[in-house]
This record gives C-alpha cells, sequence and structure tokens, in this order.
C-alpha cells in the first residue's frame, strides 16, 4: 500500500548483505529511482539473532505504518487501548508526536 503522502522513503525497504560491520537497509526511492540508504544496523550488539530481529523490524516500517493507517480509515472511533496505541504509533511514525521524531525541514 503505497503512501503518496509520506514524508519518508515509503518503500519498499530491504534488508542488504552485512559489510563495514553493520547491515545495511535499503528504500526505493521514486525521486531519484534507484535503492538508497536509510539506515544501518550495528554488528556491535550482542547476539546475532537480535541484530537479524532488529533489521527486520527496520525494514517492514513502512509496510507496517500502511497497514495501521489502513486499519484507522476503516472508522475505528472506540478508544480501545489498540486503538489508542494505534494512533500513537501513527503519530510517532510521521513526527507528529513531539518529543519522538526530528522534524526535517521542508
Amino acid at each position: 500500500m503505497k503512501n503518496e503522502k509520506a514524508k519518508h522513503t515509503p518503500g519498499p525497504w530491504r534488508i542488504q548483505s552485512e559489510y563495514d560491520g553493520t547491515i545495511p537497509i535499503d528504500g526505493w526511492s521514486e525521486r531519484a529511482e534507484e535503492w538508497v540508504e536509510i539506515c544501518r544496523v550495528s554488528l556491535d550488539m550482542l547476539d546475532t539473532k537480535e541484530r537479524a530481529a532488529n533489521a527486520a523490524l527496520i525494514s517492514a516500517c513502512p509496510d507496517l505504518l500502511a497497514a495501521l493507517e489502513g486499519l484507522m480509515r476503516l472508522g475505528l472511533q472506540e478508544d480501545y487501548a489498540v486503538v489508542i496505541a494505534a494512533r500513537a504509533a501513527i503519530a510517532r511514525a510521521t513526527g507528529k508526536r513531539k518529543g519522538d521524531a526530528v522534524e526535517a525541514n521542508s
């Protein structure tokens, strides 16, 4: 599910092979029309499985955000803890909750 209003590289994001002491994560940039580096997961972490799990979670972020936004478009208005958590996660991921994300200069 493509997010036309996204300020971030919308995705897909993918995990690359380890090199230079990190696990790189790339995202497809339509503007650049190529894969661009999003971030790197450090290999200095204690556990190989933890590094791989962190890289997998980071690479899934655009999909997770799109899924949450899709669920919220269903009109969930109840104040169940899960709905409140979903709204907070979307706000945090999109930089709309102060203190959680750095605002990018437009």
